[in-house]
């Protein structure tokens, strides 16, 4: 795979770790209220969720919130949220809310968009959830070759076998590690391609 390199662009808005695992600032909500349970937020605390109606999770929780509730709290379980062609958890606007997930594991089949994107919110926490793609969400290689052509500069890199090939390179996140030491290499951030053939 050949990829356009667009200067290097350093890419804040994703935290997706390179292991499938998810760290995120944000918040989870579901149904039925807890009797005579006050949360630190000063709300009765709102119980959502089902694992056996894993695909439920994410209106469940957009729900309880627009309904008012800002202290979440999903039962224990894992759900396994089905690929929807798009995000699969989206915060919008939230503000001042709390997502209790002890307990919870929360496997994502979609690995071509967010799992949880959280736009435009604040004092918006998800605790304690473990969060993972259910699939392997990255890829890997080894470069080849970095040059520059009449194009631009570029690398030439390949990838590993087994690991997916159904990369859209000017939506994707670049990092180089060191071989040796399977650390970020030194001198390099997040960058990404305008374009690959």
């Amino acid at each position: 795979m050949k990829t356009g390199n667009n200067g290097g662009q350093k890419n804040l808005t994703d935290a997706i770790s390179r292991r499938n695992a998810l760290k995120l600032g944000g918040t989870l909500l579901v149904g039925a209220m807890m009797p005579g349970c006050v949360s630190a937020l000063g709300q009765p605390t709102v119980v959502v969720g089902d694992p056996a109606q894993p695909a439920a999770l994410p209106s469940a929780i957009l729900n309880a919130y627009n309904r008012g509730a800002r202290d979440i709290t999903i039962k224990p379980g894992t759900y396994v949220l089905p690929a929807t062609g798009g995000n699969s958890i989206e915060l919008t606007g939230w503000k001042n809310a709390m997502i209790r997930c002890k307990g919870v594991t929360i496997l994502f089949e979609e690995t071509h968009y967010r799992p949880v994107m959280i736009n435009q919110c604040s004092n918006v926490t998800i605790e304690d959830a473990t969060l993972q793609f259910e699939g392997i969400s990255y890829t890997q290689g080894k470069i080849k070759e970095i040059g520059k052509d009449a194009a631009g500069k570029y690398v030439d890199w390949q990838i590993d076998a087994g690991y997916p090939t159904d990369v859209n390179p000017a939506r994707t996140t670049y990092n180089v590690i060191d071989q040796h030491t399977s650390l970020l290499k030194v001198g390099t951030g997040d960058c990404g391609a305008s374009k690959a053939t």
